[in-house]
């Protein structure tokens, strides 16, 4: 007889959180699994991914063995699977590094915002080149030694004094092209950088397949392991558990130390397509987003449920001694029940938590719902830009729209946030815009029902996430902060939430001072783009560190001209520098010796 529940549990652990998740393993080994089959990707720090399967018998003899105080030998049960080491053979090389060098190309578009002026069309051309030459080595046969000198040849033009783009390049009107500036040198050396990591450390086509089999964000790897253990009967349910770091709607998921690729949420959507899972479960930080559940579901109209956090998750995870007994105690138990349990479970054990003054919160979101919030939304958002797009005919219209742009400033601050403020509560938010704008309670009133019936349960512990009731959207404050990759997904193209956020945060962007007077003095102007700096390596929570309360996301506008987080919420693009006569001071030269 087929046992009705199968859970699949990938950890993405080959990062800071490998202790932890050997916690978690040993919380699933020893747990009885009489009625349900577990099986866990373990992917270790430093070393090649190993399987347990609850319906496997060790490999290793366990008398041999040295006596585990807890009982549970972890190396006995953890085996090498060779279905693991034959994923990646010489083709998948050669999508992996033809999916990473696609990543330079596409990067230039990206970052084109960060940047002042946009990279030269010569530099477009060359990165192309540079790509088809490399694809044009792969071939058939993959050549790991023309791979690794073609790369070296590309970051080489990034790292050379001279700007890429020179005056003697000319464009077809025959003017000179723009320099590219240190900051998008830096932007697009990164995109080199991440896609020849392996290479710098291997010698061989073995030594870099090795790396890649290390690499738990492959989506081939992820995918191959749920295909294998997916139960396909109709009687037979899935749940399928996604541990490691998250970022949310904007930035990786399931990140390792020094990786070569990470998932992103349109990727993760598109890898769950067709797959028949019940409980779609992100052990992660920030993954219960309006953004990521409605990608999924519009991927996948299999996964019935969600089980994720708003806020940052602590490194221990799921407390899988006391979920898994729900499987004991009813191995029949609907997805829709399961999904609840595990939320009541979670806050429940970590209750004992806020004595040390820790906070955390979970939710259960039924997804066939997401379709009436995007709608609902849509509509608040199609109110929201008439306020802020009507023409200042009359002197009311201007009133309306300062009373709206005041009204959702006040809101943004009151409500729930989380991820440096760059995300916050949508319930709460709009809770809190219908009592500065009382003309939209009947559209906030409405996405508010629809997030109630999204959100099946709610919880939380300790302080910081007091005000999340479930799910949460994107909405940086500033102009700078913004992600255009967020663009990408569906939710907000679908709601126009992201051609709405810009309008807004360019709008309530501050000038910069002086700026009326002087904003045809070019000598005393000074932009973002201006400074050079080198963008640092960040490292990882269970999300990757975008900084803390008091120091700006690294690689964004307001990280490299210096601000601090407290300085101003939305920040000017630059400054004029200082007219000391005009202002009435002392212009004379110092000696700063």
């Amino acid at each position: 007889m087929s046992k009705k529940w199968n859970v699949l549990v990938y950890q993405a652990s080959d990062n800071n959180l490998s202790e932890e998740m050997i916690w978690a393993l040993k919380d699933i080994i020893e747990a009885p699994k009489e009625d349900f089959r577990a099986i866990v990707q373990f992917d270790p720090l430093g070393t090649k991914p190993r399987r347990y399967d609850s319906e496997k018998k060790p490999q290793v003899a366990v008398a041999s063995l040295p006596p585990s105080i807890t009982g549970t030998r972890v190396n006995t049960d953890l085996i090498p699977d060779k279905d693991i080491e034959a994923a990646f053979d010489k083709t998948t090389w050669c999508k992996e590094m033809k999916g990473s060098l696609t990543g330079i190309s596409k990067s230039i578009e990206m970052h084109i915002p960060l940047g002042d002026p946009p990279p030269p069309e010569s530099f477009a051309a060359q990165a192309a080149a540079v790509k088809t030459q490399i694809e044009k080595a792969l071939g058939l046969t993959p050549d790991y030694y023309a791979i690794k000198s073609a790369l070296s040849e590309l970051s080489g033009n990034f790292q050379e004094d001279e700007p890429v783009g020179s005056s003697e390049e000319s464009s077809s009107t025959g003017s000179p092209s723009p320099a590219l500036t240190q900051v998008q040198k830096q932007l697009c050396l990164s995109w080199v950088e991440r896609a020849s990591a392996a290479l710098e450390f291997t010698e061989t086509f073995d030594d870099f397949k090795e790396f890649l089999e290390e690499n738990s964000a492959a989506p081939e790897m992820i995918e191959q392991f749920i295909d294998e253990y997916l139960a396909k009967d109709d009687d037979q349910r899935n749940m399928v558990v996604l541990s490691g770091h998250g970022s949310g709607a904007v930035g990786d998921f399931l990140t390792d130390d020094g990786s070569l690729t990470a998932l992103s949420i349109t990727s993760l959507a598109k890898l769950l397509e067709g797959k028949k899972i019940d409980i779609l479960a992100m052990e992660s930080c920030l993954m219960s987003m309006a953004e990521v559940c409605y990608e999924v579901r519009v991927h996948n109209q299999c996964v019935k449920f969600v089980v994720g956090s708003e806020g940052l998750m602590l490194n221990s995870g799921w407390p899988y001694k006391h979920i898994l007994k729900i499987l004991q105690d009813a191995p029949s138990i609907s997805a829709e029940e399961l999904t609840k349990e595990i939320v009541k479970v979670y806050i429940s054990y970590y209750r004992d938590y806020e004595v040390a003054g820790l906070s955390t919160d979970h939710s259960a979101i039924r997804l066939e719902c997401m379709e009436t919030l995007k709608d609902e939304f849509k509509k608040l958002v199609d109110e929201l830009k008439k306020g802020l797009n009507e023409k200042s005919e009359t002197e009311e219209l201007d009133v309306t729209r300062h009373r709206v742009l005041v009204s959702l400033l006040l809101a943004h601050w009151e409500a729930q946030s989380y991820n440096d403020e760059q995300y916050v509560d949508l319930w709460d938010f709009c809770d809190r815009l219908s009592v500065h704008y009382p003309e939209l309670t009947n559209e906030c009133e409405d996405v508010k029902k629809a997030v109630k019936n999204v959100v099946m349960i709610s919880g939380y512990t300790g302080a910081a996430f007091q005000h999340s009731h479930g799910l949460s959207i994107y909405f940086p404050w500033a102009e700078d902060d913004y992600a255009t990759e967020y663009e990408k997904l569906q939710f907000a193209v679908d709601t126009e939430w992201a051609g709405f956020l810009k309008e807004f945060l360019k709008k309530t962007r501050r000038m910069r001072r002086d700026q009326a007077a002087q904003k045809d003095n070019d000598l005393l102007r000074f932009d973002v783009a201006d400074f050079g700096v080198d963008l640092p390596v960040v490292g990882a929570y269970r999300k990757p560190k975008a900084g803390t309360k008091r120091k700006p996301k690294a690689g964004t506008k307001r990280y490299l001209m210096g601000y601090l987080k407290g300085d101003m919420k939305n920040p000017p693009a630059g400054f004029y520098q200082m007219d000391c006569e005009a202002a009435g001071g002392d212009c004379k030269k110092v000696d700063k010796r």
